[in-house]
């Protein structure tokens, strides 16, 4: 199982992606309002560039924003959902 961590740090979002701890990949970028738009393509490009099902992949998040900030609450949204889907249905 891989885990696919979303950071997000003084408005940076990071992905990394990690296999037994090791990290395989990652990628930065700018938050400009822009992360309900940009993360899912952003987490299948990481996927497809590594050659990585989605089902074999956990999605974490950790963040220094406060709980009530709509780019962290976006991406435990897409966290929550993509782990449900997972669980229920692979």
């Amino acid at each position: 199982m891989h885990i696919l961590e979303i950071k997000i740090k003084d408005n940076n979002i990071f992905l990394v992606l990690k296999k037994s701890g090791e990290v395989l990949d990652n990628l930065k970028w700018k938050d400009g309002s822009s992360l309900s738009r940009d993360l899912l393509s952003k987490i299948d490009g990481m996927l497809a560039k590594n050659r990585i099902n989605s089902e074999d992949v956990k999605l974490e998040v950790a963040s220094d924003m406060p709980e009530n900030f709509t780019t962290r609450r976006i991406a435990e949204a897409v966290a929550n959902t993509w782990n449900f889907t997972v669980d229920k249905f692979a």
